[in-house]
This record gives C-alpha cells, sequence and structure tokens, in this order.
C-alpha cells in the first residue's frame, strides 16, 4: 500500500518513516502527519536536497549581509575620503592665503619702485630707480636675455642696498656674452633689515676735467660712523637720451671723512669715448652691514 508524503507529495510505501523524494520524518502512527516542525528534515548523506523553502531563507540571508558590509565598507571609504578631501581642500586654501599674503607684503613696497630703462652706446640696459615708498627698501633686479626664439642666452642680478624714501638711484646691466634679441626685466623689494643706509649722510662735489677726459667725484662721509660701501655713477646724455654710463667706488670710509672718486669719460664697445651735451652724478651705494641681528 502506498501514501504521499505531506510534505513533498511523492507516493511512498505505507508504514515509511522517511520520504524517499525529500527526506523528511514521518510518524509511523499516522501517516498523513502535517504538523510541520524543524525535526521533520533529516539529511541522508550529501545527496538529500535541503527543503527549498530553508534554503532560499539562508540565501537571501547571506546575500543581504554580505550587501550590508559591502555597502558600510564602502561608506566608510567614501566618507573617509570625502573628508580628506576637504582637509587638502583646506590645506590648499591656507597655502593659496599664504601666497597671497607674501604677494601683497611684496607689492606694498614694489609696486612703489619705479624705473625707466635705457640702452647706452655700448649697448648696456642703464635703470634709473626712484623709491617711492616711506621705507628704505632693498630691491633686487634680475634680466634674462632671450634670442629671437625665444630662448634664454643669459641672465643677470643687480642689487640696490638700503635706499631711503623718495630716493633716485642707478644701476647698469653690461649685458650678456652672447648676442640677444630681446631681454625681460624683474624685480622684488623689501624693507631694509640687515643694512643700515648712509645716502642722506653722503654729500658729492663733482668736477668734470676736460682735459683728462674724466670727472674728479668728492666724496663726504658726515655720518658718525664709518660706511662700509660707496659708489658713485654718472650717466650721460645727448640729445637728452642715455648715452653712457661709469662709476667707481671705495670701502670703509670713516666718519666725518672725505675720499676722492674717478669717473672717466663714457665709451662705447669699440673703446671709443661717446659724446655727450648733459650728465648727471647719481649716489648708488652707500651703507653699512647691520650686525645686531
Amino acid at each position: 500500500m502506498k501514501m504521499k508524503c505531506p510534505y513533498c507529495g511523492k507516493e511512498i510505501a505505507s508504514g515509511s518513516l522517511f520520504c524517499d523524494g525529500c527526506g523528511a520524518k514521518l510518524d509511523a502512527e499516522n501517516q498523513q502527519q502535517t504538523t510541520y516542525s524543524p525535526d521533520a528534515f533529516s539529511y541522508q548523506g550529501g545527496n538529500q536536497p535541503a527543503p527549498k523553502k530553508k534554503t532560499g531563507l539562508i540565501l537571501a540571508i547571506v546575500i543581504i549581509s554580505v550587501l550590508l558590509v559591502a555597502g558600510i565598507i564602502v561608506g566608510v571609504i567614501l566618507l573617509t575620503g570625502g573628508k580628506k578631501d576637504e582637509n587638502n581642500s583646506e590645506n590648499n586654501e591656507v597655502v593659496e592665503n599664504n601666497e597671497k599674503d607674501n604677494t601683497e607684503k611684496g607689492s606694498e613696497t614694489d609696486s612703489k619702485i619705479k624705473y625707466t630703462e635705457h640702452t647706452t652706446k655700448r649697448n648696456s640696459i642703464v635703470l634709473i630707480v626712484k623709491n617711492n615708498n616711506s621705507k628704505t627698501v632693498d630691491v633686487e633686479f634680475d634680466i634674462d636675455y632671450y634670442d629671437a626664439n625665444n630662448v634664454i642666452v643669459g641672465r643677470d642680478t643687480e642689487y640696490l642696498y638700503a635706499v631711503p624714501a623718495n630716493y633716485e638711484t642707478v644701476i647698469e646691466f653690461r649685458g650678456s656674452d652672447k648676442a640677444y634679441d630681446h631681454y625681460k626685466i624683474t624685480y622684488k623689494s623689501e624693507k631694509t633689515e640687515y643694512n643700515t643706509s648712509h645716502f642722506n649722510d653722503v654729500k658729492l662735489n663733482v668736477k668734470e676735467l676736460k682735459e683728462d677726459e674724466e670727472f674728479e667725484v668728492v666724496v663726504s662721509n658726515s655720518a658718525k660712523e664709518n660706511i662700509e660701501s660707496i659708489e658713485v655713477a654718472i650717466v650721460f646724455y645727448k640729445d637728452g637720451k642715455v648715452v653712457g654710463f661709469e662709476d667707481d667706488f671705495d670701502y670703509d670710509i670713516p666718519a666725518g671723512q672725505s675720499v676722492l672718486l674717478t669717473v672717466d669719460y663714457p665709451y662705447d664697445s669699440e673703446y671709443e669715448t661717446i659724446e655727450f651735451d648733459e650728465y648727471k652724478a647719481y649716489l648708488t651705494e652707500a651703507y653699512s652691514h647691520n650686525y645686531s641681528y
């Protein structure tokens, strides 16, 4: 006699303790039992399939758990990455602000440094510089020389130290050793910290000696201390244009004393004397190093 399994519906022999189809345990006294209990499943080896409903539930739980864990990991990564980017942005903003501050600090003096450019007969470049600041400054001038292909073929740097407020002075670039097509000048300035200015302590007395084609310049130090470095330059003009530049210098001028400097007539690249109809003497250096820092 046969009966149907109350769990899977397969026909099985009457009196069977287990279903041949699903492996469910059967109540010998009531072959038609329909009560479900966890003990109703008994796996016979590896060939007996687990009930589909429980397998699907377990699989769903596993998938949901994996997705939840993955979601948490991704969320943590995104959250951490977002904070890192935010911090980087803040840091970048600080750097940009610092650079901006530095630029503003530089421009406080840079914007009041004015100069005009002039080319002499020997192709040197003369800058007549005016410090329109209300403070004494150091100025660094850089010049890059370029060929026709815009390639740098030479560089030079000149300094003006401890230039007083509202003072005009001059510097010269001798030019590049290689032929150049054009040039570019840049500069930066800052308040003097390590040099003591003596420009206003010095007086010049210029005398032209035509027979010797030179100038005698008496430099008087009226300061109460020695001046470490003094330089005098004369700019020569012809028909209102700069044509030449010559200078002379001395060191360690005692307080209250004078020195005699000699400035030659200007000459061109062939060492021929340049004609001029006007000239102006400038004090280009008059300072001492401040060793008290």
